[in-house]
């Protein structure tokens, strides 16, 4: 017992760098279409991105459909879509949104995806209090650049 109680003490200062915490790999953050997630073919579709109250925050409300697409919070070293699509909690992005399903699509659940890129944006900034537009503006094209 004290013998493999050493080699656990040796083990853990290897393992520790040299202000005590303990040493990680950080793999680089993956593309989102070279995810182990996805489920499915890569698809385009063109929708209006927004910040929601609830969980996923962000989602996708498919152009011309009932669909919302729930967009996976990732994190700022592993993201889940361009960071350049976020332009406040008061503005909806409309583009050209290459995306990967992470869940398959089922009738009257929330997909789950995430977001290659975007091109043909025009991002409205709307008023949170009166919800009127108060500006809009084009964009190109943003994508996950790895």
């Amino acid at each position: 017992m004290k013998r493999s109680t050493h080699s656990i003490a040796a083990l853990l200062v290897l393992a520790t760098t040299s202000n005590g915490a303990v040493a990680q790999e950080v793999s680089p953050p993956r593309a989102c279409k070279e995810r182990p997630e996805v489920v499915d073919q890569c698809y385009m579709t063109r929708g209006r991105f927004a910040v929601y109250n609830g969980n996923p925050s962000f989602r996708i409300w498919k152009v011309g459909t009932n669909r919302l697409l729930g967009v996976r919070e990732g994190s700022p070293e592993d993201p889940m879509m361009p960071h350049e699509l976020f332009y406040g909690i008061d503005a909806r992005v409309f583009a050209d949104f290459l995306v990967c399903p992470l869940t398959k699509e089922r009738p009257g659940w929330m997909q789950m995806v995430c977001v290659q890129s975007a091109e043909n944006i025009r991002v409205e900034k709307f008023n949170t209090v009166t919800g009127e537009v108060e500006k809009t503006f084009v964009e190109g094209m943003v994508e996950m650049d790895y």
